[in-house]
């Protein structure tokens, strides 16, 4: 297993690969900062990763790399979820409703919501583009502050 650390705009991206695949991604303590590539020494998982980051802090068309994400724990309702919340362009949003009907469960604003605070990819899958029916924000499993800098770094482009 190895961690990294990526310095972002907002704060340190914690990511931990094994085997050549992500398996967690955890942003630290909100704290603007200088944004500087990946630390450790990853092998081609960790370049993968940083472009994508550095990319998506450029705000610059990024590829999610699927290949590098362990998706094995995810259960299929939550991987359903995972591919709307990756379909919502750059500066986009959806509600937790919405996503629950593009999925094909109507009456399930609440378990989408629970897909986007299980999910172990922010960033990667972009659950922080997904909102409250009435405009709030809603949860983050890094906190609103982080959820509410990275929709303003989108609609910045």
């Amino acid at each position: 297993m190895e961690n990294f650390t990526y310095k972002s705009p907002f704060g340190d991206i914690h990511l931990t690969v094994l085997n050549g695949l992500l398996q967690k991604v955890e942003p630290g303590v909100f704290a603007p900062q200088a944004a500087s590539s990946l630390l450790g020494d990853g092998p081609d998982a960790g370049d993968a990763l940083t472009r994508f980051l550095d990319r998506y802090f450029a705000a610059e068309p990024a590829d999610v790399p699927m290949e590098r994400l362990e998706m094995a724990p995810a259960t299929p309702f939550q991987r359903r979820c995972y591919r709307v919340f990756m379909d919502i362009p750059f500066g986009g949003t959806l509600s937790y409703g919405d996503v629950a009907r593009m999925v094909g469960r109507p009456k399930g604003a609440r378990a989408a919501g629970r897909a986007a605070a299980r999910n172990p990819f922010p960033i990667f899958i972009p659950c922080h583009r997904v909102v409250r029916a009435n405009g709030g924000l809603g949860g983050f499993s890094a906190g609103t502050k982080w959820k509410q800098s990275l929709l303003a770094h989108e609609a910045l482009r």
